[in-house]
């Protein structure tokens, strides 16, 4: 019978009856016992009851590492059911694998206040952490928030302030999760502290303006509970009243103020609230309402903009600005980085595609008004009317000139350019160009700058050439084709008849050969020929118009016009290639047209350049030729095998080049046994080019010798250049190809040796080619075996090297001209499994270099030679949470030996008598180093304050603890002098900032809490002796005047970890140590965070209220 399925049914008789027969061990797939399953499944008291009478162990765990009690609270079983189980003997603080209690579950799961009170009547911690950090109250505020249940675990003692993961209370919590008014309310009333920062630094006022029902009644609780209304949080450094104005009302924001929080605080960015105002939701009443409570107007952010600037930016309604002015914005006011109001308003316009003219003159006026200073000019000397002229507001130009006269018309910018420049470049009406020509320019329109005429040619229209060729305007010349006005003169096709007027003193060649670029130019060319112009003519490379118009494949309507006024199609160039030649390898794009007018009128189809190049080879040389033309060729006669003065034919280039067009060439005759001059045929070019078995057996004949060199490679050779395949060698070897046949041009290798090191060969090859016979012990000039270079190269497939070792003799420790083996190349920059590979194959340290490890390696290393895995894992990775130390039936995970180590950086690596790594010399510091690792079993309290005062205090009153001196002063002399230069830098931090900040950051060092006379003290037992090294290095590297203060911490840090031990270990509190004192040392220690070196510095300031710096060595 199936015992599960009866306690599903709840068969009490069958269930007792196959009980009695055997034991109950049983566990099903799950892993889950008898009782567990049945708390599972909701099973009867009944049947509980005699489950629990044949349960050995009431406590046994499944693979959760759960128990029958925490099955029974995350099934809500009734509480005559819980109370059996625990009155049975179950476990009432047992943690699963999330350390969760079963009092946690009965809160997760809404149990009702009579199950919580039993497990608290029976003993259950309310105060225990689980791995989220949270207690069983935490829990309750974060899910349910059951008044009911909150106030009963107060009452009990729950404290209220513990910290989460994240460094957040249950107050943070309640918030996030937006729980109602009555709920914050309730956790104010009980003592919530509304100031603790978690680790983002955020306080709880934060987080409320993510609430979108209750926001307004929750601030307002906040608020008026006192909170720091200032506190600015860690990412963005924002306070409240920034969090307002970017996401609520303008309600909150008047209470935030009324309240009294600084509206001049500027964030991460340097924006005040009155910037983000300003630059997001644009409302007046909000911007007014800052400006009337004191914004500053004239503050900056980072980028240097004041408000005025930053409404001027982000195009804020008029009233705005106008406000800003009236309140004493000044129109003036600019940084190192920004420009002026007036300035700025025109340049942001210049990266615009779309205008409101009537906002930007409003504006305009608007700063003109106020007095905005028209006379400024920017770095690059540009005035105000240079700008204007710039943008496409021609009524801003007016007002201008009209206010200002013809001061501004002549002034120049850097480059020497005029406002009349910058209009004709932003193509202005004519009458603009008119508006802004001064008397001046009129009289000598040559001495202002660049020449008029040339940027009208440019940028304008014939109306503005002809006003300045009146004007009597010189026409320069640039040797630059995109700025030589006869350039812009012929591609913007004006009228042929201005050429005599505008260009008295240019050939007609050179005005031709320019118009031969485009095809809009052909009435300028006839204009050109019909007036007498040589169609023949050539230039200095002995080009005609016929190899113009065809390497730009102009228009065929030119070059029929050319052909029927008696062009030579066949003169040829200084390189011996004729118009055709150039129309095969210039631009892309179907040349069909220009082929058949060509060959219809008589050019010589067969032509060869000086390579001995047919246009056919510049054709199938050229990947953007289409198939139709070369079709088109063939068609009209090219020869299809003939050869270049290389021996190379169409063919050969066409695999090089062209691909596309080789069926084309196949088709047509093209034969594949022709080789060039180094002895190359199609084949060798196709076991180059083509990585597809199926496109080289086109060009194999039976006559070709597989292993006969051509001038370079044998085909073998030829295929390992591109993306190798298996599919081609297997086909090259099945046709006779050597696998051995070495590469005598390159180096002294063999196929393997060009695959390694091309970083791309496949595993299936490289078996191939081993089973074929390969050699594997090649040698290089470098003395490099074949697995230095699998082992240099971190992309080479792990299956390879396995292959190769696997299948040879090969010399795995050999050691190179540099000094490396191929273990040493591994270890740096192949993956970890490589190495362990090598490692089990043989490989020993003779040719490792330890400088420069990464911590991952050094941990296979260490791991494979028998070092302390703890304490390489502990040293290489930064992992604070295996360490536990277990006493008077409790697990305490406290890491100190792991923090001790890393503060004083030790490295076995750099110890005199571990210098190879010797498993042998290395057992002292591991026997020495195991009673500290894993689990520490302790005998008694005063061992317990021993080791841990030996692990605080660096090792150096060692002849207390019967520890081996020898070995362990080398800890402690390690770091003892605190060289912050000898520190190794990682990321811009030194090593022990980043180890800090690992730490700081880990849940293991934020959960040890001291009650005192009523108050709660939350001193974290890490950071503590963590800060207590700091404090020391700070006293050594401080300047003089502050060397007391430091000290005067450093102490008190020291007194209150004392003290803390001695709680914490010994249940004795001395004291002594007044609440003053503990309110002293949170202020200097609990709450700051270490994260970054600048905000450590800016903590320090924090609590000595004055400037304060480390003293940089």
């Amino acid at each position: 019978m199936n015992i599960w399925k009866l306690i599903e049914e709840n068969d009490l008789n069958s269930i007792k009856s196959l009980l009695e027969k055997e034991k109950n061990k049983i566990r099903n797939e799950k892993n889950q016992t008898l009782l567990q399953f049945a708390c599972l499944k909701k099973a009867k008291k009944e049947t509980i009851k005699i489950i629990i009478s044949h349960t050995e162990n009431i406590n046994a765990k499944n693979n959760q590492e759960r128990t029958a009690l925490h099955f029974a609270l995350i099934k809500n079983l009734d509480l005559e059911s819980i109370e059996l189980l625990i009155n049975s003997g179950s476990d009432i603080n047992i943690e699963d694998c999330q350390l969760k209690t079963p009092l946690d579950y009965s809160i997760t799961k809404k149990s009702p206040i009579e199950i919580i009170s039993l497990l608290i009547l029976k003993g259950a911690n309310i105060n225990h952490f689980n791995a989220n950090q949270e207690t069983a109250f935490a829990i309750e505020v974060r899910t349910n928030c059951r008044q009911e249940i909150m106030e009963f675990l107060l009452e009990n003692g729950a404290f209220i302030n513990t910290e989460n993961l994240f460094g957040r209370t249950p107050l943070h919590n309640a918030i996030i999760s937006r729980k109602s008014p009555q709920s914050i309310k309730f956790l104010l009333s009980k003592g919530a502290n509304i100031n603790i920062r978690d680790y983002s630094n955020n306080i709880p006022l934060f987080y409320s303006f993510n609430y979108k029902k209750y926001r307004k009644e929750i601030i307002q609780l906040l608020v008026n509970s006192d909170t720091n209304l200032n506190h600015q949080d860690s990412f963005s450094k924002n306070t409240c009243l920034h969090n307002s104005i970017l996401y609520s009302s303008k309600r909150i924001t008047n209470l935030l103020i009324e309240k009294g929080a600084n509206m001049n605080i500027q964030n991460k960015e340097l924006k005040s609230p009155l910037h983000l105002e300003l630059e997001n939701k644009k409302r007046f009443s909000v911007v007014k309402l800052l400006v009337d409570s004191g914004a500053d107007l004239n503050i900056l952010d980072e980028l240097g903009f004041s408000p005025l600037q930053t409404a001027i930016k982000n195009d804020v309604p008029i009233q705005i600005i106008k406000f800003l002015l009236q309140k004493g914005a000044d129109p003036n006011f600019y940084s190192e980085r920004t420009l002026r109001p007036l300035h700025f308003l025109l340049h942001k316009q210049l990266n615009k595609k779309i205008w409101d003219e009537d906002y930007v003159v409003e504006v305009f006026q608007l700063l003109m008004g106020f007095g905005a200073d028209l006379d400024f000019e920017d770095i690059f000397s540009n005035n105000i009317l240079h700008l204007a002229s710039q943008t496409q507001f021609g009524k801003i130009i007016k007002i201008l000139v009209e206010k200002m006269g013809s001061k501004l018309l002549n002034s120049k910018n850097r480059w020497g350019r005029t406002p009349l420049h910058s209009a004709m470049y932003a193509k202005h009406p004519f009458e603009i160009i008119q508006l802004l020509t001064s008397e001046e320019m009129k009289k000598s329109p040559n001495d202002f700058g660049p020449s008029f005429l040339s940027y009208a040619i440019e940028y304008e229209t014939r109306d503005v050439i002809e006003y300045f060729y009146d004007m009597g305007a010189a026409l320069v010349r640039d040797p630059s084709k995109y700025h030589d006005p006869l350039f812009h003169f012929v591609s913007r096709n004006y009228e042929p008849v201005l050429y005599n007027k505008l260009f008295p003193g240019v050939s007609r060649e050179e005005l031709f050969s320019v118009a031969c670029e485009y095809e809009q130019t052909i009435p300028l060319a006839e204009s050109l020929i019909d007036d007498g112009f040589d169609v023949n003519y050539e230039n200095e490379k002995h080009m005609t118009l016929a190899h113009f118009i065809c390497m730009n494949k102009t228009s065929v309507k030119l070059l029929e016009f050319v052909i029927s006024k008696g062009i030579d199609l066949n003169k040829k160039d200084i390189y011996g290639e004729t118009a055709l030649h150039y129309l095969m390898g210039g631009k892309k794009g179907n040349s069909n047209d220009f082929i058949g007018l060509l060959v219809k009128s008589g050019v010589d189809i067969e032509s060869k350049n000086n390579q001995g190049e047919t246009p056919l080879h510049l054709g199938c040389g050229f990947s953007g030729t289409e198939k139709e033309n070369i079709l088109e060729l063939i068609r009209h006669g090219a020869d299809v095998n003939c050869v270049t003065s290389r021996g190379m034919t169409p063919l050969h280039l066409a695999i090089s080049y062209n691909r596309d067009v080789i069926p084309i060439l196949l088709e047509n005759g093209a034969d594949i046994k022709i080789a060039n001059l180094n002895h190359e045929l199609p084949f060798h070019f196709a076991c180059q080019f083509f990585f597809k078995k199926k496109e080289i057996e086109r060009f194999y004949f039976p006559e070709i010798d597989v292993n006969a060199k051509t001038t370079l490679l044998t085909p073998l050779m030829y295929a390992t250049i591109i993306p190798s395949n298996l599919e081609v060698f297997q086909y090259l070897v099945s046709k006779g190809a050597d696998v051995n046949s070495p590469d005598n041009v390159y180096y002294s290798g063999n196929l393997i040796t060009k695959l390694i090191q091309k970083s791309d060969p496949s595993p299936k090859l490289i078996r191939f080619l081993v089973e074929c016979g390969i050699k594997t012990d090649f040698v290089d000039m470098n003395n490099n075996t074949l697995l230095h270079l699998i082992c240099a190269f971190s992309q080479i497939p792990f299956e390879i090297l396995q292959i190769i070792i696997n299948s040879s003799e090969i010399d795995i420790n050999a050691i190179n001209n540099k000094g490396f083996s191929a273990l040493g190349n591994a270890l740096n920059g192949t993956e970890p499994k490589v190495v362990e590979f090598l490692l089990q194959k043989g490989a020993n340290l003779s040719g490792v270099h330890l400088d420069g490890l990464s911590s991952q390696m050094k941990l296979v290393i260490s791991n494979y030679f028998g070092l302390s895995n703890d304490l390489w894992k502990l040293y290489t990775r930064g992992e604070f949470s295996d360490l536990q130390i277990i006493h008077s039936k409790n697990t305490f995970k406290l890491n100190s030996l792991i923090l001790v180590i890393r503060l004083y950086d030790f490295d076995p690596k750099t110890d005199e008598t571990t210098t190879d790594l010797d498993p042998k010399k290395s057992t002292k510091i591991s026997s020495i180093l195991s009673r500290f690792t894993a689990n520490i079993k302790l005998e008694n309290e005063e061992k317990a304050l021993q080791i841990i005062k030996f692990l605080y205090s660096g090792y150096t009153d060692l002849e207390k603890y019967s520890l081996d001196e020898k070995i362990l002063v080398k800890f402690f002399h390690k770091r003892m002098n605190f060289d912050l230069d000898w520190i190794k830098k990682k990321s811009g931090k030194s090593g022990l900032l980043s180890d800090l900040e690992k730490l700081f950051n880990h849940q293991a060092s934020k959960d040890f809490c001291i009650n005192s006379n009523g108050k709660q003290f939350f001193i974290h037992k890490l950071i503590l002796i963590a800060r207590s090294r700091l404090f020391r290095g700070m006293f050594l590297s401080v300047t003089e005047d502050k060397s007391n203060q430091v000290s005067e911490y450093h102490n008190l840090s020291l007194k209150a970890l004392q003290e803390m031990i001695r709680f914490f270990y010994l249940d004795n509190f001395d004291p002594t140590i007044s609440n003053e004192i503990l309110d002293e040392l949170k202020t200097a220690s609990d709450f700051y965070q270490i994260r970054q070196q600048d905000n450590f510095d800016y903590q320090i300031e924090k609590i000595f209220n004055s400037k304060f710096r480390i003293k940089k060595k």
